[in-house]
């Protein structure tokens, strides 16, 4: 009887979430471009656009990568997207705009330093 009562209450408890990640579930059921039907299904949830960003990237589309990147950061900003779109900005040429990212995110986020040290996305620190 304990057990029903438990399951009971995680479902009441989960139920809200599931909309949220509807996102990802159609990420994982569709192929490069679809992706951006995934993108839309869940406004205002940042991890369809990460996992579409990192789909293109991956893929070696880092123009559509970015601006997927881009646009999760205008949601809320948070360090591990500044490294990706870095990576992504590099990967385009753009240079400067790399290292500005990646100085804010290692700003946000110190332990990324160390992090990023030991991939050599940037260099030791003498």
């Amino acid at each position: 009887m304990m057990r029903v009562a438990l399951a009971a209450l995680a479902l009441l408890l989960l139920l809200p979430e599931i909309p949220r990640y509807a996102g990802e579930r159609a990420l994982f059921r569709m192929r490069g471009s679809q992706s951006a039907d995934a993108v839309r299904t869940y406004p205002g949830d940042t991890r369809p656009l990460v996992a579409a960003a990192t789909a293109s990237y991956a893929a070696g589309d880092y123009a559509r990568a970015a601006e997927l990147f881009e646009r999760a950061n205008a949601m809320g900003e948070r360090p591990e997207i500044d490294v990706n779109l870095a990576l992504a900005y590099a990967h385009l040429g753009q240079r400067d705009r790399a290292s500005a990212l990646l100085a804010r995110g290692v700003a946000l986020a110190p332990a990324l330093q160390t992090e990023l040290e030991a991939k050599g996305v940037i260099r030791k620190r003498p």
